[in-house]
């Protein structure tokens, strides 16, 4: 289906009166201010996001690793790399 445009429905005294319009972001936020479609679909991507945020929050620490001896081979790892750029530097 080909998206040209956005239709308006409004209720013309006591008539429903179609007006399509062409998709512009202004057009676009006008239908998602008016009536409650908007309140629904911002709360449908808040959703969406938050799950979103979490499974990617799950995939770093299964990626970084939280268990007790992964974290003190990384900071050994790195006061090993501070002592060697501290020699090189003096």
């Amino acid at each position: 289906e080909d998206w040209k445009g956005i239709v308006f429905a409004e209720i013309v005294e006591g008539k429903s009166v179609e007006t399509e319009k062409p998709y512009t972001p202004e057009n676009a936020s006008k239908l998602l201010n008016l009536g409650d479609i908007g309140i629904v679909i911002w709360s449908f991507i808040k959703e969406q996001a938050q799950k979103i945020q979490e499974e990617a929050d799950k995939d770093k620490a299964l990626i970084l690793g939280k268990s007790p001896s992964s974290t003190n081979i990384k900071k050994r790892m790195r006061r090993k790399r501070r002592t060697k750029s501290n020699r090189s530097s003096s």
